[in-house]
């Protein structure tokens, strides 16, 4: 019975808390599971190509989030949350060196200043500085600080625009062998 104890604390836990998430940071323009991973793409440092089902085998200890922010009336996009959703241990990124930039990992164009944080749920947090316009595409570029443990990492990726609620942009998974 004590050891029952604790995995049902756990399990609740768990549950409040994906209950609790939406909640607090209301989304918009919530794609139906066919749309979700439509605007995500994922790379390594060392992939050449990337993955159309946004999976990738990690090799290198950089990742590439790149996002194309979504149309929101003429508004730029502030942030990204990057939202870890399954129960594997966290991947510990470098936060004070991520980087972002307009265009894709094997076609970079100007450096966007940004500043990176997580918050007490373990959501990453991406600031742009200024603002990003809409249409845009974006990369995040997200080193390591020790390789992660084999296993897949899913995570809900949505944007901030400079007022009004988040727009959810897609899932990502990251396949760590």
């Amino acid at each position: 019975m004590q050891l029952i104890h604790p995995a049902l604390v756990s399990i609740a836990f768990s549950t409040l808390l994906n209950a609790w998430m939406p909640a607090a940071n209301p989304v918009e323009n919530l794609p139906n599971s066919s749309d979700r991973a439509a605007n995500v793409e994922i790379t390594s440092a060392s992939d050449s190509t990337s993955s159309k089902q946004n999976r990738l085998t990690a090799t290198n200890n950089t990742y590439y989030f790149t996002v194309t922010l979504p149309e929101r009336a003429g508004r730029g996009f502030t942030r990204l949350s990057f939202s870890e959703q399954t129960d594997a241990a966290p991947v510990w990124f470098d936060l004070p060196n991520v980087r972002a930039f307009v265009g894709t990992p094997n076609a970079t164009g100007r450096t966007i200043n940004s500043d990176a944080w997580i918050d007490e749920t373990g959501t990453i947090w991406v600031e742009f500085k200024p603002s990003v316009p809409a249409k845009t595409t974006v990369t995040v570029a997200l080193k390591t600080r020790k390789p992660p443990t084999a296993s897949f990492y899913d995570y809900g990726i949505a944007a901030y625009p400079e007022k009004g609620a988040a727009v959810y942009v897609g899932n990502g998974t990251l396949k760590v062998q």
